[in-house]
């Protein structure tokens, strides 16, 4: 308790001191949730202006969400651009949301997070197979308008470096240990600050494998469909049918074979005796 109340004083003086230099806030409102979705997840691995540059390009380049759905990898990661940073994880979490959200709901429309409850968009969220805490968190502070600071691999960085997290505090914990310190009130305006601070001081090559979530392996294409699933399944089992009758069928022509060699050499023996007599 007593560590807990000292990165908790720790991250109200940054606060105080990020709001004398922080600069204006811009007004999250009226934002389509598919987009801002899209938007969450790149700006995981990138600045807020890059991101927004990004999505845009996404947007020109398809038609709808469902051709970004099984558009390839390979080809989000061109339209980003390979200078977006970790682009590759960014198209792989992009490929998986959007693949996880058809299986659930069998189209791309997120509307009913704004209009349900919150409590039944954050347990969609919250279950939603390949996003990642920072894209998460995000969703509900932008959303959903509720508490959640996001941090992405840099923002961790630069709190467990000036003594604001432990050292080995996990994404998601440390945005949960901040909700608990910072006001509601406060919470878009200490994102946006430290956001853009830590982004000025962050290092080279951040620590992916504590960013990205380790919930598929990678894939060089969007997941297989349920039916796709099913048709793989049917394949297969047919391949081991097919495999099972000709082991069989092998068997028997073993088994024919043996029988008539031991004709031949009862025959042989039949043979022999007759002369022998």
């Amino acid at each position: 308790m007593k560590r807990e109340a000292q990165y908790a004083h720790k991250v109200k003086q940054l606060h105080t001191r990020l709001k004398k230099t922080g600069g204006p806030v811009e007004a999250w409102e009226g934002e389509e949730p598919m987009e801002l979705l899209l938007w969450s997840i790149l700006s995981t691995y990138a600045s807020e202006s890059r991101a927004t540059a990004a999505t845009g390009k996404l947007q020109a380049a398809m038609a709808d969400y469902n051709e970004l759905r099984v558009t390839s990898i390979a080809e989000i990661v061109e339209i980003i651009g390979t200078d977006y940073p970790m682009c590759r994880p960014a198209a792989e979490e992009i490929s998986r949301v959007l693949q996880a959200i058809f299986n659930r709901l069998h189209h791309l429309d997120l509307g009913f997070l704004k209009t349900g409850a919150r409590r039944t968009a954050e347990s969609f969220l919250n279950n939603l197979d390949g996003l990642g805490a920072h894209a998460k968190a995000m969703m509900v502070l932008r959303c959903l308008e509720g508490h959640a600071i996001p941090l992405d691999v840099n923002m961790l960085a630069f709190l467990q470096k000036n003594g604001c997290l432990p050292r080995d505090l996990p994404i998601e914990q440390g945005q949960k240990f901040l909700a608990s310190v910072i006001k509601e009130r406060d919470a878009v305006s200490f994102y946006t600050y430290l956001k853009r601070h830590a982004a000025a001081h962050a290092p080279r090559k951040p620590a992916i494998a504590r960013l990205v979530a380790p919930v598929q392996p990678t894939r060089t294409e969007p997941p297989a469909t349920d039916e796709a699933a099913k048709g793989i399944a049917r394949a297969k089992a047919v391949e081991s049918l097919k495999g099972k009758a000709a082991e069989a069928s092998k068997a028997k022509a073993t088994s024919e074979r043996k029988a008539v060699k031991s004709k031949v050499a009862a025959g042989g023996k039949g043979a022999a005796s007759t002369k022998s007599r």
